[in-house]
């Protein structure tokens, strides 16, 4: 099948995204490989010296924002719709995600915020 190099590319909770919702990904990965912002370090202004002096002895990063695109494949409008609800249940239910990519070998804490563009197409017309 032409969706076999989707399995075990995303693992969301312990679960293949691929086969538990049919989800293919489009997207994503590079704000996976992206780092995380520095949050503004303490700093010091000295009133006889130029510049500031800034406490890098504990860097602390900021969250991230994470997009994921990609498209659940289904063989019917029923199927899709089922798929489609099972995610986003999945997705919402209380607590914090956890994303295994194997491909990078990392696990994130994710949770769900927003599902900022949703479009449905189909390559080929339900049964």
């Amino acid at each position: 099948m032409i969706f076999e190099a989707a399995k075990n590319r995303y693992i969301l909770d312990g679960q293949d995204m691929h086969l538990a919702y049919g989800w293919v990904p489009w997207q994503g990965k590079d704000d996976l490989l992206r780092f995380p912002d520095l949050k503004t370090p303490e700093s010091h202004k000295w009133d006889d010296e130029d510049g500031e002096e800034f406490d890098l002895s504990n860097p602390v990063t900021e969250t991230r924002q994470l997009t994921l695109k990609g498209h659940i494949i289904a063989s019917s409008y029923a199927e899709y719709k089922s798929k489609h609800l099972a995610l986003y249940m999945k997705l919402k239910s209380p607590g914090e995600r956890i994303l295994t990519v194997p491909d990078l070998n990392e696990s994130y804490h994710v949770f769900y915020r927003s599902n900022p563009v949703a479009e449905k197409k189909s390559i080929a017309p339900f049964k």
